[in-house]
């Protein structure tokens, strides 16, 4: 078979771990047969990584370096902006940059720090195959949470954060909590044609890339882990389990984080309807996530009965109450 995956692998300062990440990706099963490009986009690193992806580069033809060249606004950055240090265009941006370079029918997205279990590609590609692939696809899996030297902390992610592994299936609930990490996902062309370019104020590409599959194709879990999901200091977005005790003692950072992360949300959502009224041609479906796109402009007893009844909601009891008093506390936006 013609190799029909471009991986996309997005770095910065990930000297500590990349070398162990791109191995595993080149000892995974079809990794010569499957794989088209290794495209990895840098984001200004000043440790190691552009060093140790040269090196690499001169192992395998697959891979390839591309230095992201513009910042969160889109402008192009030069000298004079950032003289003294690399200008981060941060994750989002990265991955995007690496998105608008790929070509192949299908596409994986890579962290630099995780490691891919050897049947990662081999599975994935399996189970896309089984899909219409003129609509747009994207399956994810599962994954395993590790410490930093891969010691497991938990077989699941759905399991340790007591999170439903029916929960993609409702867009209303995947556009409040996103449970498809990006470097788990494989998804095709029809996709990325209606998803790109990603909106500077979506929360993150995973989760608009996954908003985007559920709303106008179909979103597949696999349900066993394909990933060691590496916890450090240093990660974006983890995945650890946070003890009541601690929850309580820094219950008002926690609780400021929360109502960042959940107005964020409600943003993207906002964004996924603008995108879908814009695209009525090629969906007829209605957008199922008003109420929370909304939630900003209605009132507390709207908002309560929006709780009640569960349309904005979380997969989890503590969530759920840290929610209802944001709810309560946040003024109306008019």
């Amino acid at each position: 078979m013609k190799p029909c995956i471009d991986i996309v692998l997005a770095t910065y300062n990930g000297e500590q771990y990349l070398e162990q990440q791109i191995e595993s990706l080149q000892n995974s099963e079809q990794y010569h047969q499957l794989i088209n490009r290794l495209i990895i986009t840098d984001d200004g690193s000043s440790d190691a990584t552009i060093a140790i992806i040269n090196r690499l580069i001169s192992l395998d033809s697959k891979i390839e370096l591309h230095i992201n060249p513009q910042n969160n606004t889109g402008l192009t950055l030069s000298s004079e902006s950032c003289p003294a240090i690399p200008c981060r265009v941060g994750p989002l941006a990265n991955f995007a940059h690496g998105l608008s370079l790929t070509t192949a029918p299908y596409i994986m997205l890579c962290d630099q720090d995780d490691v891919w279990l050897p049947n990662k590609i081999t599975l994935s590609f399996q189970e896309i195959l089984k899909k219409d692939n003129d609509s747009p696809q994207l399956i994810f899996s599962d994954k395993r949470i590790t410490d930093k030297n891969l010691n497991t902390l938990s077989e699941s992610y759905f399991s340790l954060k007591n999170i439903p592994t029916n929960w993609h299936h409702d867009i209303e609930h995947l556009a409040q909590q996103n449970v498809a990490s990006g470097c788990t996902m494989l998804f095709n062309r029809a996709l990325l044609n209606i998803a790109m370019p990603i909106p500077i104020n979506a929360y993150m590409h995973d989760w608009w890339l996954v908003l985007i599959a559920k709303h106008y194709g179909e979103v597949t879990l696999i349900k066993q882990p394909l990933i060691l999901y590496r916890q450090h200091d240093n990660n974006n977005i983890g995945a650890k389990k946070r003890r009541l005790t601690q929850l309580l003692v820094n219950f008002p950072h926690y609780l400021a984080d929360f109502q960042t992360s959940f107005w964020r949300a409600v943003t993207q959502a906002q964004l996924l309807c603008q995108h879908i009224e814009k695209s009525k041609q090629l969906s007829p479906i209605v957008p199922t996530i008003t109420s929370f796109a909304h939630i900003a402009a209605a009132p507390k007893y709207k908002r309560i009965g929006y709780w009640l009844n569960k349309k904005v909601t979380r997969s989890n009891l503590l969530g759920r109450y840290a929610l209802l008093i944001i709810l309560l506390i946040t003024k109306r936006k008019h």
